[in-house]
């Protein structure tokens, strides 16, 4: 039976790999049904900007990924201003008895792009995106024959390959612009595991610890559990995402599942159309959360403005009871993919250190101290004319603000006090929530302004700065944010 779940559950989950744009339309009715968010992949130069407006159309339901897939990576020169003719001559390097091919294919293909351009163009288009960036579809393959048409319906193949030094340095270039971006990526690996890591191992001597804070999910993974399993044992970013459209003809489907880490698993539809892409992710999310023992949540309340709270029946739901040593690998603890936990918890073996207050509180924190109370509320929420009658009545009930170094020095304090392994918490983004006149009050009264993202994600990432140099764990909060925790955690420390 298709597993059936309502709309307080669907808008948290992400359909991390999908690519809508290729469908010949996208009605607005389809749009309008679409109850789950969705990771949108370009793949060439002509799908950019189709990705780019429909992200634009529906901020709020779609999250945009700019990258060059591999399978038209011959479209792009590495060096610029070589003619058409010679750039393909010096790629496919066709032989006598392959020559006739060759130039059977030749007026097929198109003019080529500079790598330089391509560079260009994804850093234009991150910088116009409001989202956090991502890159993707990117990747290696190693069985792919380059078409005549790749829209073509047959499509005519060509004994051609691309040769997979060529795919490395378009892939090598895009990645090293995700560490410079600190962009998360969506990357296709298809029969080329050894390529991959000995890649990922280059780029983690090369960029060290920025290497680390990039997220990579290897889509619609077709790797061996072995071979997951040693990436994910090197490298502590990597991710992997699994799909029916793909993964579904695989023998390995489920001892993949088995074998990826559980805090590292996502789902998607690597659906070409939106339709789709709903009962696709609830297809595979059914598969992963029988596979992983996961419960699924049938409820998510919303119990408050300023949070997004599961039902007591969710998945990870702390057992008072419970020894914690009965858990050695923490399953208890883990989400199931695609939803967004309100309320994980964390192993009891451990204490949460350095909580300066509840996430949704960080307007009391100034980007730079000796500021005015009035300036800061000021600059923070800048009232209009029409607002202005509004933010006087609140201001009296505002503290005065504290600095955000004096909230860093006040971690670093509890965490040198305490004697446990450091944690960071509760802390993150929330794009729904409105200040409260007073946050203990019961009713609360809401007013009618939210701290800007930008702020939020300011004092996130300066906390996240101190996670990383310390080394400790982090428990996150996220309502409604399209991911752009996931980008700022990529980019701390930087």
């Amino acid at each position: 039976m298709p597993l059936s779940l309502p709309s307080s559950v669907l808008k948290h989950i992400v359909d991390c790999h999908c690519h809508p744009t290729e469908a010949a339309s996208i009605s607005p009715d389809s749009m309008q049904q679409l109850q789950i968010s969705v990771c949108a992949m370009s793949t060439h130069n002509k799908d950019q900007s189709l990705v780019r407006s429909l992200a634009h159309d529906y901020p709020h339901k779609i999250i945009p990924a700019f990258g060059y897939h591999p399978w038209f990576s011959h479209f792009i020169a590495l060096r610029s201003g070589i003619s058409k003719r010679d750039h393909y001559q010096q790629l496919f390097q066709p032989t006598p008895e392959s020559t006739p091919d060759y130039e059977d294919l030749l007026p097929h293909l198109p003019e080529p792009i500079s790598l330089d351009d391509v560079l260009q163009d994804l850093r234009s288009n991150f910088a116009s995106s409001s989202s956090p960036p991502i890159l993707g579809e990117v990747g290696l393959d190693a069985i792919f024959r380059v078409p005549y048409n790749y829209h073509a319906s047959p499509r005519r193949i060509s004994p051609f390959a691309i040769p997979l030094d060529h795919q490395l340095a378009v892939l090598e270039a895009q990645l090293d612009l995700a560490v410079e971006l600190g962009a998360s990526v969506s990357l296709h690996s298809v029969k080329c595991p050894a390529a991959t890591l000995d890649l990922f191992n280059r780029l983690k001597r090369k960029h060290q610890d920025r290497w680390s804070r990039v997220r990579i999910d290897i889509h619609s993974c077709s790797m061996s559990p072995d071979s997951i399993k040693q990436l994910q044992k090197s490298h502590l970013n990597i991710f992997m995402s699994v799909s029916t459209t793909i993964n579904g003809r695989s023998r390995n489907l489920r001892s993949l599942i088995t074998t990826c880490l559980p805090d590292k698993l996502l789902i998607e539809s690597d659906y070409n159309a939106i339709e789709p892409s709903t009962p696709q992710c609830l297809e595979i999310l059914g598969i992963v959360a029988e596979v992983k023992g996961w419960q699924i949540e049938t409820d998510w309340r919303e119990e408050d403005t300023d949070s997004a709270r599961p039902s007591s029946e969710h998945v990870g739901q702390k057992d008072n009871d419970a020894d914690p040593d009965d858990h050695p690998d923490d399953e208890r603890v883990a989400s199931p993919p695609g939803l967004d936990h309100g309320d994980q918890i964390i192993d009891t073996r451990h204490r949460v250190c350095g909580v300066i207050s509840k996430t949704p509180l960080r307007h009391f924190i100034a980007l730079r101290s000796g500021i005015s109370k009035r300036n800061h509320y000021q600059q923070l929420f800048q009232p209009t004319p029409e607002s202005s009658p509004d933010f006087e009545d609140l201001f009296p009930h505002l503290p005065e603000p504290i600095s955000l170094d004096d909230v860093l020095q006040d971690l670093r304090n509890n965490f040198a006090s305490s004697s446990s392994p450091p944690i960071l918490g509760e802390v993150g983004l929330d794009a729904i929530f409105r200040v409260p006149y007073d946050y203990h009050a019961s009713p609360r009264r809401i007013s009618s302004f939210a701290i800007p993202l930008h702020h939020q994600l300011a004092v996130l990432e300066a906390q996240l700065d101190l996670a990383v140099e310390l080394g400790a764990s982090v428990s996150l909060h996220s309502v409604k944010t399209n991911g752009a925790e996931f980008a700022s955690t990529s980019t701390a420390a930087q």
